[in-house]
């Protein structure tokens, strides 16, 4: 009794003591970099000094309340639950889908098919709950996402029931879980959900219920309706219906399957049960995570003692400093995807306090501690901008991803620059197919381009620095020549002097170069060269592409065009990032994928055809040129 007594008098102890020290002063976080990503999403490091001296570092990507950004939970399993991945591989399949962050997720029952503690959904989609804590019924801190972007953060949990046509209803235990008992005699049993997301199969236990439903998808709230398709007594491996789901009843649950009949209609009842909003508020949610504990409510730290029901120890998760991974929102609808470092030198991690006042000082309404540790991971442009705790990368179940999804539309140049009855046909034989392959034949027909040989485009070969020079000089001098009645182009001098010294006298690109030299679109000295040089053989990048084609269409119209948004987060800093943009808002260029530009890529002779094709169209619908004869 008395070894009891001691017991309990230290834990008291163990627990105000890491309250009253949690609760200290801290200091506000301090920026110490910043990348500005694409409009609405930026990158930044911090620093804080604790409490005690100590320092802690981290990562915050903040995500704008806007419709070219969202952020979604993504699945190591992708449509399935079952299956981990390190978030570096997550991060580098999201990226050419415009998933330019990414941080580790929730926690996951590695025994339970990777299964996320809590109620999750993803499209609005149910695919995990009610229960949370290794097995336990409980609510637990979960962020909710709505269909407009917009968030919402409570203790949630889920509830299940199956409507039969007798008019009863009765719980469905959970939902892609295992079960916890093999359905030995005495053994209450449970019965438990199972839909694509678990896999194709699922083992039942001895002497098992199974029904089989068709057609019925389980949304965040409400009543799904289904038809029984099968029903057998069975044990071992049995098949989920594609579109539907199976029941499985075992031990003293196999009652609550009784009197079912193929062919019935029934109904699986979803639910929510929220602890801080109506249950109403949750409607409109198409995707939810599971974390917890919810720290950050209505602007202010949440009680300690809630951390605690969530399942959370003071003494093993809350006290102790740990790198911490958390979500948060601020009062202008922006998302905080939030990352701390921790054991190591160069940052200590922090208390569940800590985290805390660490998101209210970055403006935080609402936020959410999930999965920390060695999970603790935040990417950008699909490298990891964090140093983990781990000798290397811990696989995990699932992520959260901030996604672009621009609204570049790029021009069609069949609208006035190449009438398809117009064009005639050109027969390259190595572009047919090819993606290419009309603006091939458009820029052959403006005689800006042609053949490497009669019937060879040679479209995969890069352009270099003399080549695109040509290319621009062919079109200026159209442009120039053929008016439409509007504004006339701008002509090019016949000629102009050599201004570099690494031209050479017999090659067809000199002249072009020197008259692009005399009206200011080209200047020398790409790279390490110095500016008397031009690199004629340098493969021309996308990002120099950008500034020539930007400075052709000025001096041609007479003035520059329309400054366009950040619309691509790789060319940050880049010293052709105007041009980019410009490009981009005119509809010229729309990059390699959402949010990417590849400025340091090559540019090959298909793709150029494209680009100068679209320009052409941007001279044509202004009235100051018109197609060919």
């Amino acid at each position: 009794m008395k070894r009891f007594v001691a017991v309990l008098v230290l834990t008291v102890l163990s627990v105000l003591l890491v309250s009253s020290s949690a609760l200290a002063a801290q200091s506000v976080p301090v920026i110490t970099g910043r990348q500005r990503l694409v409009d609405g999403l930026r990158h930044e490091t911090f620093r804080v000094r604790l409490d005690d001296g100590n320092v802690a570092r981290g990562n915050v990507v903040t995500v704008a309340k806007s419709g070219r950004l969202r952020v979604e939970p993504v699945h190591a399993g992708g449509k399935t639950i079952r299956g981990v991945k390190t978030t570096p591989k997550m991060a580098a399949a999201e990226l050419p889908r415009g998933g330019l962050a990414l941080m580790n997720g929730g926690f996951w029952l590695p025994l339970a098919g990777s299964k996320p503690h809590g109620v999750a959904a993803t499209d609005r989609v149910v695919f995990t709950g009610p229960k949370t804590q290794w097995g336990r019924p409980g609510h637990r801190g979960t962020l909710g996402i709505r269909s407009d972007g917009s968030t919402i953060f409570s203790r949630l949990a889920g509830s299940l029931r199956l409507a039969r046509p007798d008019g009863k209803k009765v719980a469905i235990d959970d939902l892609n879980y295992v079960p916890l008992a093999v359905g030995a005699s005495g053994d209450s049993g449970e019965l438990l959900a199972y839909t694509p997301p678990w896999g194709t199969s699922v083992k039942a236990p001895s002497g098992s219920i199974v029904v089989s439903l068709s057609h019925v998808t389980l949304p965040v709230i409400g009543t799904a309706s289904a038809t029984v398709g099968r029903i057998a007594k069975t044990t071992g491996a049995v098949s989920i219906p594609e579109g539907g789901a199976l029941l499985v009843g075992y031990g003293q649950a196999r009652a609550r399957l009784g009197g079912l009949a193929v062919g019935d209609e029934v109904g699986v009842e979803v639910g929510v049960e929220p602890l801080d909003v109506p249950a109403d508020t949750w409607v409109e949610s198409t995707d939810l995570m599971p974390g917890g504990p919810l720290i950050v409510r209505n602007g202010k730290m949440t009680n300690p003692d809630d951390w605690v029901k969530e399942g959370f120890s003071h003494q093993r998760h809350n006290g102790p400093r740990h790198p911490r991974t958390a979500v948060a929102a601020t009062g202008a609808g922006e998302v905080l995807l939030v990352t701390v470092d921790g054991r190591q030198s160069h940052s200590v991690g922090m208390t569940m306090w800590e985290l805390a006042d660490l998101l209210l000082d970055l403006g935080a309404r609402q936020g959410l501690s999930l999965d920390g540790g060695g999970s603790t991971t935040m990417t950008v442009l699909g490298r990891s901008r964090n140093k983990i705790s781990d000798p290397r990368p811990r696989p995990v179940a699932n992520g959260l991803v901030a996604r672009y999804i621009p609204d570049l539309t790029v021009r069609d140049p069949a609208k006035t620059a190449c009438p398809a009855a117009r064009v005639p046909a050109v027969e390259f034989a190595d572009t047919r197919g090819n993606a290419h392959q009309a603006s091939i034949a458009c820029l052959a027909w403006y005689r800006i381009t042609t053949g490497r040989t009669a019937s060879a485009y040679r479209p995969g070969q890069q352009v270099t620095r003399a080549q695109m020079a040509s290319f621009l000089v062919r079109m200026i001098d159209y442009v120039a020549a053929n008016p439409s009645g509007g504004t006339r182009g701008r002509f090019l001098a016949a000629s102009g002097a050599r201004r570099f010294n690494d031209l050479p006298a017999g090659s067809p690109h000199t002249a072009a170069i020197s008259r692009l030299a005399a009206a200011g679109i080209v200047a020398g000295g790409p790279g390490d060269l110095p500016r008397s040089s031009y690199g004629p053989a340098q493969r021309i990048s996308r990002a120099q592409m950008a500034s020539l084609l930007d400075r052709a269409i000025a001096y041609v119209r007479g003035k520059p065009l329309a400054a366009g948004g950040n619309v691509f987060a790789d060319d940050t800093g880049v010293t052709h990032e105007a041009a980019i943009n410009r490009l981009a808002e005119a509809g010229i260029v729309q990059g390699r994928s959402p949010g990417l530009y590849a400025p340091d890529a090559p540019v090959e002779r298909a793709a150029m055809a494209s680009f100068l094709q679209r320009t052409v169209e941007v001279f044509a619908a202004a009235g100051m040129t018109q197609p060919p004869e």
